[in-house]
C-alpha cells in the first residue's frame, strides 16, 4: 500500500524529479549538431517541447486550427491561457493572494509599469513633486530598470558601485536606503555581470516598503518564498518560452485604479485585471502556448 507523503515532502520530491529530468535533458536532449544560446536573447528549450510544438503547430488539439490563427476571445485560446496559468501556479507554488498575468512587451515594459502602478497612490512624498523608490544596483539590468523608473519618480540607488563593475556587493548592513520610498526593486540575477543573489537580504529593506523583483534570468531555477515579495516579473524567453511575454505576479491589493496620470493602457495592470479573462488586447499567442507545453514537460 502506497504511503502518502506530507505536502512539503511531496513538493520537494517533485522538484527533485524535475531537476533530475532537466539533467537528463542536458545530457541527451541536445546533440553536438544543436546550438545552445547562452548569450543575450532566447535561451535553449527542451527538444521534446520543440518537437511537440512542431507536431501540433498546424492542427492544435485536433481542432483544425493553429494556435497562431486563434481568436484571442475564443474558447480555444481561453483554454490555452487558463491551462497555462494553472500549470504555472502549480509549478511555482504561487499563492492565491497573487494575480498572475502574461503581459505583452517582455520585462522591459515592466521597468516602466512598476513605478506607474505603484506610485499612483497617495502618501509618502519625498519632495514637493516626486515620489521615491529604492533601486538596488547589481549590474546592467538593474541599471536599465533604474533608468526607466527615473522618468516617473526620484530613484534612490542602493549600494551603487562607483566603478560601475558590480562583481561583488557590500555587506547588506552597509546598504543605504531612502526610508520614505514606496518600494524597493532588485534584479535577482544580473546576467551581464554574472551576478545572482543566492539569498537576498530582505531583512534590511525598510519596513512597509513593497519588494519588487526582476526574476527574468532565474525564475523556475529554485523555490520562491512568496511571502517576501509583492511584485515579481520575468521575461518568458529566459526560462519557459520564447520572446514577447512577461510573467508578472502581483499581490492583488496592489492592482488598483490609482496609477500615475498618463499611464499607457499597455502598462496599466488594472486595465488587464478587469478585462475579460484578464486579456485586454491580443496576447503573443505562440509564446503563451509554447510556455504551456514547457510547463507540461516540467
Amino acid at each position: 500500500m502506497a504511503t502518502r507523503l506530507p505536502a512539503a515532502a511531496a513538493r520537494a520530491s517533485q522538484r527533485s524529479d524535475a531537476l533530475a529530468q532537466s539533467r537528463r535533458w542536458l545530457r541527451t536532449g541536445y546533440s553536438s549538431s544543436r546550438s545552445m544560446n547562452f548569450s543575450a536573447g532566447n535561451a535553449p528549450l527542451p527538444l521534446e517541447v520543440l518537437e511537440r510544438a512542431q507536431k501540433e503547430f498546424v492542427n492544435w488539439a485536433g481542432r483544425g486550427v493553429s494556435v497562431l490563427e486563434m481568436g484571442y476571445r475564443t474558447d480555444n485560446f481561453r483554454e490555452v491561457m487558463a491551462d497555462a496559468e494553472e500549470k504555472f501556479r502549480r509549478l511555482q507554488e504561487i499563492p492565491d493572494d497573487f494575480e498572475v498575468h502574461f503581459l505583452n512587451g517582455g520585462a522591459t515594459l515592466q521597468f516602466a509599469a512598476v513605478p506607474m502602478n505603484l506610485l499612483g497612490k497617495p502618501g509618502r512624498w519625498n519632495t514637493s513633486h516626486y515620489k521615491t523608490a529604492n533601486y538596488v544596483r547589481s549590474g546592467h539590468w538593474s541599471e536599465k530598470a533604474r533608468d526607466e523608473a527615473r522618468m516617473y519618480c526620484h530613484v534612490h540607488e542602493v549600494c551603487k558601485d562607483p566603478q560601475d563593475l558590480y562583481f561583488g556587493m557590500p555587506d547588506p548592513k552597509d546598504w543605504e536606503f531612502e526610508q520614505n520610498a514606496v518600494y524597493c526593486h532588485f534584479t535577482a540575477a544580473d546576467t551581464r555581470q554574472g551576478f545572482e543573489f543566492q539569498q537576498f537580504p530582505f531583512e534590511v529593506v525598510p519596513k512597509g516598503q513593497w519588494v519588487v523583483c526582476d526574476a527574468s534570468a532565474n525564475l523556475g531555477s529554485k523555490p520562491w518564498d512568496w511571502e517576501k515579495y509583492d511584485v515579481v516579473y520575468a521575461a518568458a524567453h529566459k526560462n519557459f518560452s520564447t520572446s514577447g511575454v512577461c510573467y508578472t505576479m502581483i499581490r492583488k491589493n496592489l492592482i488598483t485604479e490609482d496609477v500615475l496620470p498618463g499611464t499607457p493602457t499597455m502598462c496599466n495592470w488594472n486595465r488587464f485585471q478587469t478585462a475579460p479573462d484578464k486579456v485586454w488586447t491580443v496576447p503573443v499567442t505562440f509564446s503563451v502556448w509554447l510556455r504551456k507545453l514547457t510547463f507540461e514537460w516540467v
